[in-house]
């Protein structure tokens, strides 16, 4: 069978409206915080890498009310961001790609600042709004406010289509304000837009399309996004309504559906990460209107089906479908007409072109990481738009072309270490068309990766192996010359007379300068490791994670000095196995943002901003951040300060080789793994 037959329905051109598709691979709206050249980087990359169609936006069709992230700039209330939507739209139709827009208001979801309140369907009481999410009490929209918002979601789409866009999907999912007339846990109102029947709940949305339409032509291209269903609140969206609302929905002329989901209370990242919602542990019972058979990946599916049952248009799924051999099978059982991926294609923008040559080996695979929604949620508390990036992806956040480019002379290249940032170097070198040897003192690739899956557990674990067997793969179909069980040192430059010499062996153990630091109840996270480490060579990381023997001679009772990305998984990991977990910095603590922080990491005591004082035979002494004098008693005290750069190794290298690299070691997030890949991405890029 010929990879176009095994993939023929998901390659197979598509139709929404008067729009032709060269295949069924949709990416979802998300993945990009400005509107300028790190935007149209990765847009293009998407478009070029075989993407059926591109959604962009979350537009907002309101400004600043309208908008959930105010510094950004995506929204069109007037024509002061068409230019730029302009220029977006270009770099998408220059590789035979359409493009779509996508128009929302936020609504009760908005993050507002000064006098501005939030708006919504109906208002709700404190109790409501706490259990909506609702970050503060929204207002009632009045009737001539709805109209005036119809209005405006028109006035968006004309620009939409002004600045070249092919169509528009309109949001009416998740918690945004159209939904909010949809869903009963919302809309309490009792006239025309009211709660009574559906045809009421929908009216606010399918005046939009009519308006929309009525301007721009019955034949012009509209998407509408809904919640299939609406998980862990009272009265909330039905499989049976949203079925409902499919089939008003179509009457009305829209010419497509995207079918997503939404949850409360551990399920509102259901949508964007179905696999973590798979592992956590604040999502069991699992939700039976749901397909969890592949751990997350189609999770979505059923609902589209059912919308699918309803009415006779196209009928877009999401949720975890990066892997074509799963969007296949959905496509084949009829289950949905497109797949829609958003942080898939982030991760990968080829994944449509390495399926219709067959490269399956080759797609990057998504790791549910949550390290592009880290930095997203960021942005709402700073002043400037951040650069979204992603663990497998360096390129994602720049404004650079993302195809990486032979270099102009070609070098002999040694990358000494073979954890993620050397490999990631090895690479992007050997694309370059470079002659790479690759060193490794220890007899496998991958560094701390076994330790890393060990630690973060189930959700983690195969991401963390699966990254390793990934760029093992890569480097070794591109020829490099992999030497295990050798270090890298200067004695060996003159057989090899390299060119450039990357070093990726990672830090030096940090240690915490408090008194008693050298104390017996005392140990580091790097001696932990070390004492596991030729186990792990042997064994799988989920079955150490279950071998309980390592940690029964710690104690019950542990603090652990360092809020790093070490210091915060190993004390989810364990919390996990009962300990009394107390984690300090005198800074910040990864993990701990409020938005992001795991249903692990709730039990563990955080206290950021104290001062170490001395550690004696009962605990750590420290002062708090309120300047209170205190001792947190522990059984045992675990370091996990941030590694050290090796400045002796690259000086051991200096004046012996013509270029010098010391990668893997980022000053802000020395332990990530985004970092360390991002890291020797670059270095390898620029050789």
């Amino acid at each position: 069978m010929t990879d176009k037959m095994r993939f023929e329905k998901i390659l197979e051109p598509g139709q929404i409206g008067k729009v032709r598709t060269k295949n069924r691979i949709v990416k979802t709206c998300g993945g990009a915080e400005d509107i300028g050249g790190r935007n149209r980087a990765f847009l293009e990359a998407i478009a070029r890498g075989g993407t059926g169609l591109i959604i962009w936006g979350d537009v907002a069709v309101e400004h600043p009310r309208g908008i959930t992230i105010p510094i950004t700039k995506r929204y069109l209330s007037d024509d002061t961001n068409i230019p730029a939507f302009t220029k977006i739209a270009e770099v998408i139709h220059k590789h035979d790609c359409p493009a779509f827009m996508q128009l929302f208001h936020t609504g009760p979801q908005a993050m507002l600042t000064g006098d501005l309140q939030i708006i919504s369907s109906s208002g709700l009481t404190e109790n409501e709004r706490v259990e909506l999410l609702a970050p503060m009490a929204p207002r009632q929209l009045t009737i001539s406010e709805i109209e005036d918002l119809v209005d405006k979601f028109a006035n968006a789409a004309e620009r939409a289509k002004k600045a070249g866009f092919d169509g528009v999907e309109v949001n009416a999912a998740r918690m945004n304000l159209i939904n909010s007339f949809l869903s009963r846990a919302w809309n309490k109102r009792q006239d025309r837009y009211g709660c009574a029947s559906l045809e009421n709940r929908s009216r606010f949305l399918v005046e939009i399309i009519r308006e929309i339409k009525n301007r721009l032509g019955q034949d012009f291209p509209v998407i509408t996004l809904i919640n299939g269903i609406e998980l862990r609140i009272d009265k909330g969206i039905t499989v049976e309504e949203a079925q409902g609302f499919a089939a008003i929905l179509q009457d009305t002329g829209v010419d497509a559906i995207h079918v997503r989901v939404f949850g409360y209370h551990g399920f509102d990242g259901l949508d964007a990460s179905p696999k973590v919602t798979y592992y956590s542990e604040d999502t069991k019972p699992l939700p039976k209107e749901l397909d969890w058979s592949r751990r997350g990946k189609g999770a979505l599916s059923p609902l589209a089906a059912a919308v699918k049952k309803a009415v006779s248009i196209p009928v877009i799924t999401v949720g975890g479908l990066e892997d074509p051999v799963v969007g296949e099978r959905i496509l084949r059982e009829g289950k949905a007409d497109f797949i829609g991926i958003c942080k898939g294609l982030m991760a990968d923008p080829e994944i449509a072109r390495k399926t219709a040559e067959g490269r399956l080996d080759d797609i990057a695979y998504c790791p549910d990481c949550r390290d592009c929604a880290r930095v997203l949620f960021s942005m709402v508390m700073t002043s400037e738009p951040v650069a979204i990036r992603c663990r497998l992806n360096a390129a994602l956040g720049s404004d650079q072309d993302y195809e990486i480019r032979p270099a102009q002379k070609k070098k002999k290249v040694v990358v000494a270490g073979g954890g993620p940032a050397g490999m990631e170097a090895a690479r992007v070198a050997a694309i370059r068309g470079h002659e790479v040897i690759l060193y490794e003192k220890e007899n496998r690739l991958g560094g701390l990766l076994p330790w890393v899956a060990m630690i973060k557990g189930p959700e983690a674990d195969r991401d963390a192996m699966e990254l390793a067997d990934y760029l093992k793969n890569q480097i070794t179909k591109l020829g490099v010359n992999i030497r295990l069980g050798q270090e890298f040192n200067p004695s060996l430059i003159p057989g090899i007379n390299p060119d450039a010499v990357i070093l990726a062996t990672g830090g030096i153990p940090a240690v915490p300068d408090i008194p008693g630091i050298n104390s017996g109840n005392v140990i580091h996270i790097d001696d932990l490791y070390h004492r596991m480490k030729d186990d792990l060579d042997l064994i799988e990381p989920a079955i150490m994670r279950g071998m309980s023997g390592y940690w029964e001679s710690i104690g019950k009772n542990i603090v652990i000095i360092g809020g790093t990305i070490e210091g915060s998984g190993l004390a989810e990991f364990l919390v996990e196995r009962c300990k009394d977990v107390t984690l300090v910095d005198e800074g910040n603590i990864w993990g701990d943002e409020p938005l992001l922080r795991s249903p692990s990491m709730r039990k563990v005591k955080t206290m950021p901003g104290i001062k170490y004082e001395k550690i004696t035979d009962k605990g750590l002494i420290i002062t708090t951040k309120e300047g209170k004098r205190r001792t947190i008693e522990a059984d045992t005290i675990v370091t996990a300060a941030s590694p050290r750069p090796d400045t002796g190794l690259l000086k051991a290298f200096e004046g012996r080789v013509p270029e010098i690299y010391l990668i893997g070691m980022d000053d802000k997030e020395p332990g990530s793994i985004m970092n360390a890949i991002g890291n020797g991405y670059w270095v390898a890029r620029g050789i």
